[in-house]
């Protein structure tokens, strides 16, 4: 016995503190190589080659001026995002593999920020479950087979990096200083996405349902931090509004049953159900399902911290559309949950807790691994296309050729039966002209397409 105890000792030293989180820095990289390496080989996608990659390598507008307003052509403000793209562009060119690589590397210091963050606070259980469940989901691969995700991941690196000064405080109190880093993250996570004021509450969350604080306490011990939580916002928008800047190509917000039905479409996808139930009860059942779990004090804390991320996270996209890459922080949030009600000891038999989460690990590797395949296909096929046309040399490239050598794009070109939308398939040929462009370095690379048919 005593052999076992010294065993289990040693094991549990591993899997806390410094040690753990070096197991946690080796392992994100192996689930990446093992899961979803394919990310790394998927080529520029039709906005980063439009937005940036032309602009730097064409039009001269490779420099800091330019790349700081850059957004504001979009009706955005996020300046941090952009400065990345030019930051690739000086250091590696058009190899779109190296820009993968910094969404990596930024996936990677949002991780240590969560395990720092996890490892010292929670169970050792619920600690490492969400981990791994958060590496191994497939929002991983969705958002970073393209690189219009990397404002979600700065947004969040920047939020959580607020929680674990609000974790700090619970040992050490609120100081100034601590507060004034709180409200450099807050305004980062503004600059590289807006939707980041959404998440602006979590650290004052973590002080209520992870410190016991009551919200008394927090308005009166944060009152620098909550205040910079809402000046900056107001202040941003306000600007805004003063150069009559429109919020981006949003349309029309949801709102009503379109709101209830996107943000129930949002969970679906994010839990692998879209297919089986109606998006609008969906999303009336996932807002208070996620209202509840958060105020329910009985419930695990894990459980209702990762309710209340799901929620503020999810909240902003609903009323808008949806792409996969939103889903990187909300699966954080799922992670917590589920981590959360596995780790609730004396509510479910501990062999029971140790089959579902070993099913639920290799169910989550399984699917993150196939839909990072799936997602990842069509844009394999496109760089197929190019790498065969670049090859070649050619300058002025004969599209039949295109569509005889790869013809599992003839549908999105326009030029098979089944194709019904010809302003996706002329968006298509633009979109592979351009990564022409690009991979060639040669803005006059031109495509002579064939006249498309359609039904």
């Amino acid at each position: 016995m005593i052999r076992d105890s010294k065993t289990e000792g040693a094991i549990a030293q591993w899997f806390s503190g410094r040690r753990g989180m070096s197991v946690a820095l080796i392992l994100y990289p192996v689930v990446t190589l093992l899961a979803r390496s394919v990310v790394f080989f998927v080529p520029f996608d039709s906005e980063t080659v439009t937005r940036f990659i032309q602009e730097f390598l064409f039009k001269g507008n490779a420099t800091f001026a330019w790349t700081l307003g850059e957004s504001l052509r979009w009706g955005l403000v996020r300046p941090l995002y952009s400065l990345t793209f030019l930051l690739d562009f000086l250091m590696y060119g058009t190899d779109y593999r190296f820009y993968h690589l910094t969404d990596f590397l930024l996936s990677w210091a949002t991780l240590a920020v969560i395990a720092s963050l996890l490892l010292r606070s929670w169970s050792r259980t619920a600690a490492w479950l969400t981990l791994i469940f958060w590496m191994l989901l497939p929002a991983q691969g969705w958002s970073m087979f393209t690189l219009t995700g990397r404002n979600d991941r700065l947004a969040a690196l920047f939020l959580l990096l607020a929680v674990r000064e609000a974790d700090r405080w619970l040992v050490r109190g609120a100081g100034q200083a601590g507060q004034i880093r709180m409200a450099l993250y807050f305004l980062a996570g503004f600059l590289s996405k807006e939707s980041a004021i959404a998440g602006f509450a979590l650290p004052f969350a973590w002080l209520v349902i992870w410190g016991g604080w009551s919200i008394r306490e927090v308005l009166g011990r944060t009152k620098t931090a909550w205040i910079s939580a809402i000046a900056i916002p107001t202040i941003g928008f306000g600007i805004r509004s003063m150069m009559s800047l429109p919020l981006g190509d949003v349309g029309p917000l949801n709102t009503g049953t379109a709101y209830l039905a996107q943000f129930g479409r949002f969970v679906l996808e994010g839990t692998g159900l879209s297919f089986f139930i109606d998006t609008v009860p969906a999303g009336a059942v996932a807002i208070a399902a996620l209202a509840a779990a958060t105020l329910v004090r009985r419930l695990p804390r894990e459980v209702r911290f990762g309710a209340f991320l799901c929620l503020c996270t999810i909240a902003p996209f609903a009323f808008v559309w949806i792409q996969h890459s939103f889903h990187w922080l909300p699966s954080l949030g799922y992670s917590m949950i589920l981590a959360g009600l596995l780790s609730w000891r004396g509510r479910i038999p501990a062999g029971l807790r140790t089959a579902l989460a070993i099913a639920l690990v290799a169910f989550f590797a399984v699917w993150g691994s196939v839909e990072t395949s799936r997602i990842c296909g069509r844009m394999m096929t496109y760089r197929q296309a190019v790498d065969l046309v670049v090859a070649r040399g050619d300058r002025v490239i004969d599209g039949a050729r295109i569509v005889s050598d790869c013809p599992d794009l003839a549908e999105l070109l326009g030029y098979a039966s089944e194709t019904d939308d010809p302003r996706v398939a002329g968006k298509t040929r633009v979109y592979i002209e351009n990564l022409v462009q690009v991979s060639l370095e040669d803005s006059s690379a031109t495509i002579v397409w064939p006249a498309p048919s359609f039904r």
